[in-house]
């Protein structure tokens, strides 16, 4: 009987291997295989080998930048230390930069403390990590960035883009305001030749223009 059942085995197996597909293992999404099962000698046919059994091959661990855009925050906060934090994606964002443009704060804070982190690494398109809370409004996340000394308000886009400049680009009047606060450089002009006033908003402009001039004569 119990050699009658082993040859079964052996003939569904294979005659259809796809049966396997159907397994738990394979229905969260780890790889099945198939492989000889050696039997006991008290157990094998003399003329059979062995029967094949179903193996689960463990999925490789998800990098930082994998759980980021999978958007797992929690995961991600998670798996920050002992990272590579300076890896990038196929457009040369870090995961600090694909954090910010999350607006990602606790994950970006706890990047902005891995030893050998570049907060002011960019991207193909020159974006930083500040530049990409500026653009998008995120306060939380610029005020994190902010507190680090390393973080450069200069830095500029491909286009000559600064984070201020793309703040007002975007009439995020938040983000607007924080930068001057911080000291961020009003007097920018991009490769268009362009100024910060000359790409507000028209609704924002007038508030744009306070702004400016009060630095300006805070600075007197």
């Amino acid at each position: 009987m119990f050699n009658s059942q082993i040859l079964k085995i052996i003939t569904s197996l294979q005659a259809a291997p796809a049966m396997f597909r159907g397994f738990p293992a394979c229905r969260l999404g780890a790889t099945c295989v198939i492989r000889p099962l050696r039997l006991p000698a008290c157990h094998r046919p003399a003329h059979v080998a062995g029967v094949a059994q179903v193996v689960r091959v463990a999925r490789p661990v998800p990098g930082l930048i994998e759980l980021i855009k999978g958007n797992r925050e929690g995961d991600a906060e998670a798996a920050v230390q002992g990272a590579e934090v300076n890896d990038m994606d196929e457009f040369g964002s870090t995961p600090l930069i694909l954090a910010a443009q999350r607006d990602w704060a606790q994950v970006v804070a706890e990047l902005l403390g891995c030893p050998g982190v570049d907060p002011n690494h960019q991207n193909l398109f020159g974006s930083t990590a500040l530049i990409c809370a500026a653009a998008n409004g995120y306060i939380s996340t610029l005020n994190e960035l902010l507190k680090d000394e390393r973080v450069d308000l200069e830095v500029a886009t491909r286009l000559g883009q600064t984070a201020l400049f793309k703040a007002v680009l975007f009439g995020h009047m938040n983000t607007t305001e924080r930068l001057v606060e911080a000291g961020a450089q009003s007097e920018v002009t991009n490769k268009m030749g362009q100024t910060i006033l000359d790409v507000a908003k028209d609704e924002h402009k007038e508030h744009v223009q306070r702004l400016l001039a009060q630095k300006t004569q805070d600075l007197r």
